[in-house]
């Protein structure tokens, strides 16, 4: 649940009849841990980066889902009967003025509206992506799955004005408050002049494991400032106990809101940061774990508390890569040395820029960039910087080779072949679209897919392609050294979970300073195990 610190001092209010049902609540979520089956969809615990879980391009993308993808999801996760589940749940949304500082947007006053719908009209309010808000009441309440959940769980929905501890307050009952309250707090942590300042964005402090301050603290460099307000919410890092057993329970010590929040946002919608970025090294002297005292706000500050509540997820298909279609080559061929070079140019930050974004422009890498630029947080440019980006180039020295004339290019158009693709973690439609050598508007068209922002981990897409054969690989044998040439995109994480090994061995098989430094065009070696 959420910790809330109310004008400086704890909220007080909550029924002896919610308080029960809550713990009962809480003992059966334990027992549902303890005994379910551990899912494939996430990496594993010790892959979780505490001072980077989510990134800002994710949390605040407000326009991942549109009202029909969010109740076509609500459909598919919930179970198959029910009787009050959210994917059926129907209720009122109060009329809110915008707030410069909370929800831009007004909302209109409706009744008896869908579930589905209060979320995505506080997500175009509060500009906080709906899949956040999906993962966030899952975690708190298990409202996306339970096939029954009691008239609390949506009194309660978000854990908003629940302090650790101390009863909930009930002036934020209900769905539509829970929802519109937390995502228009989580919008305002770390936003300029906000009055919430004791997880700096781009320093390091000591997070907690637990409530229990013996249970101690550990250093956090936190990246960006989704991953802030998640610490504002919820104020306490995973311990090892609680990673090992990504499913489960870990020790007395262990807290569970953020690491269940990472999990779930892998299970449902692939990787929370969308790129591996890299992760500075603390600094020797962290700050000490604050006691704030803020002074009184209109709205209170939800620091959560951990809820052990794991949800079930898709079994997905392994990854496989096809082999890329050679471009013919004429004979004879001169034997050259490509010689990948690294060049800069120089480039000036414009509003709505982001790294990823320039990384994909440009054919080369986040960390590259972070690397050239020295960054600390790859999430924190500024209109008006200067960034050096770094472009690979391969040059030769090719021997000369004979004119050769090419081969008429055919102009009936190749047949369409269509093929079938389980959607695995981390996959996108234009990463799908870029392996098939197909497009991103094919794909849509012929899935009807509302938006190419949203596929599911499961989902079965079919994709159509211009007749160029497709090869998915076969496993290399085990104990072998494979080849791989850095395309945009990569990750050393990627490429071990598609070829069956592990980060550790890439980085040693490469002499790799790091493991989130990889340069496109590098090539690298695979060891297979």
């Amino acid at each position: 649940m959420t910790v809330v610190r109310h004008q400086g001092k704890l909220t007080t209010t909550i029924t002896a009849a919610i308080a029960t049902a809550l713990l009962a609540t809480m003992l059966t979520i334990i027992t549902v841990v303890t005994s379910s089956s551990t899912a494939e969809a996430a990496p594993a615990g010790s892959t979780f980066n505490p001072g980077f879980i989510v990134s800002d391009e994710n949390f605040f993308n407000y326009n991942s889902m549109t009202l029909a993808e969010i109740q076509a999801f609500l459909d598919a996760k919930g179970p198959t009967t029910c009787t009050g589940c959210l994917r059926e749940y129907r209720t009122n949304i109060t009329a809110r003025a915008a707030s410069s500082k909370r929800c831009a947007n007004a909302i209109s006053a409706k009744t008896n509206v869908s579930a589905a719908e209060v979320i995505y009209d506080v997500a175009q309010a509060c500009h906080v992506n709906p899949q956040a808000l999906l993962v966030t009441l899952q975690k708190e309440t298990s409202l996306v799955t339970l096939s029954s959940p009691s008239s609390w769980r949506y009194q309660i929905a978000m854990g908003y004005g629940c302090p650790d501890g101390a009863a909930c307050d009930s002036q934020y009952y209900g769905l539509f408050n829970q929802l519109y309250s937390a995502a228009g707090q989580l919008y305002y942590y770390s936003t300029p002049g906000s009055i919430y300042t004791w997880y700096p964005i781009g320093k390091t402090t000591a997070v907690r494991y637990h409530p229990n301050s013996s249970c101690g603290s550990k250093a956090v460099y936190i990246q960006n400032r989704a991953t802030a307000a998640l610490y504002y919410y919820t104020p306490y890092q995973p311990n090892t106990a609680a990673l090992t057993n990504l499913y489960g329970l870990g020790d007395s010590c262990s807290s569970y809101g953020n690491r269940n929040f990472w999990r779930t946002w892998w299970d449902w919608f692939g990787d929370p940061t969308g790129v591996l970025t890299t992760s500075p090294s603390p600094s020797p002297s962290p700050s000490p774990s604050p006691s704030p005292s803020p002074s009184p706000s209109p709205s209170p500050s939800p620091s959560p508390s951990p809820s052990p509540s794991p949800s079930p997820s898709p079994s997905a298909s392994p990854t496989t890569t096809p082999t890329p279609t050679p471009s013919p080559t004429p004979t004879p061929t001169p034997t050259t040395t490509p010689t990948p070079t690294v060049t800069y140019l120089t480039y000036t930050v414009v509003r709505g820029d982001t790294v990823w974004a320039l990384s994909i422009r440009y054919h080369t890498t986040i960390s590259a960039i972070v690397a050239a630029n020295n960054l600390k947080n790859a999430n924190l440019i500024l209109v008006g910087q200067k960034l050096r980006i770094p472009v690979v180039s391969t040059t030769t020295t090719p021997t000369p080779t004979p004119t050769v004339t090419p081969t008429p290019t055919p102009t009936t158009p190749a047949p369409t072949t269509v093929i079938t693709h389980r959607v695995v973690p981390g996959d996108t439609v234009w990463a799908l679209a870029r392996r098939y050598h197909t497009t991103i508007s094919a794909i849509v068209t012929a899935n009807h897919l509302r938006s190419a922002n949203l596929i599911i981990v499961g989902q079965i897409l079919k994709i159509p392609t211009d007749g160029t054969t497709v090869t998915t690989p076969t496993t290399p044998a085990s104990g072998t050294v494979i080849t791989y040439k850095v395309v945009p995109g990569d990750t050393v994480w990627a490429l071990a979970r598609r070829y069956h090994t592990t980060i550790t061995a890439i980085v040693t098989a490469n002499n790799l300073k790091s493991a989130s430094l990889i340069i496109v065009g590098q090539t690298l070696k695979i060891p297979v195990p």
